[in-house]
């Protein structure tokens, strides 16, 4: 389960993007979507004894997509949070990172529980 700090920042950046979003400023949407998924990602990896001290927010997505030990829907979210976008600054397939980042998060912390138990 995600502290309550962590899950503070995590809204907050949420919020921020919604935020962006409705300014008409997609990119930075982008940006707070992948740094919310990144402080959860790390918060997780944290708790599981892996020193995060050289492992950005965007690194620590990158482990959960492309280690198999994670469920499907977990992977598959953090493939698309790590996604690059094209030279026009968009991402090559239509998705929504501040979702996909919620979907991140809620599945995460679901499976988080699930490990203690």
């Amino acid at each position: 389960m995600l502290k309550s700090d962590i899950l503070l920042k995590i809204n907050r950046e949420l919020t921020l993007g919604e935020s962006a979003r409705q300014q008409g400023n997609e990119g930075m949407a982008r940006v707070c979507a992948r740094r919310a998924a990144g402080l959860a990602a790390q918060a997780f990896l944290a708790q599981r004894g892996v020193n995060i001290r050289k492992l950005n927010g965007l690194d620590a997505l990158k482990v959960f997509s492309q280690n198999s030990d994670f469920p499907a829907a977990i992977r598959q979210s953090a493939e698309a949070l790590i996604m690059r976008v094209t030279p026009e600054h968009q991402l090559p397939i239509d998705v929504d990172l501040l979702q996909e980042a919620r979907n991140f998060i809620q599945e995460l912390d679901c499976w988080m529980e699930d490990q203690i138990d």
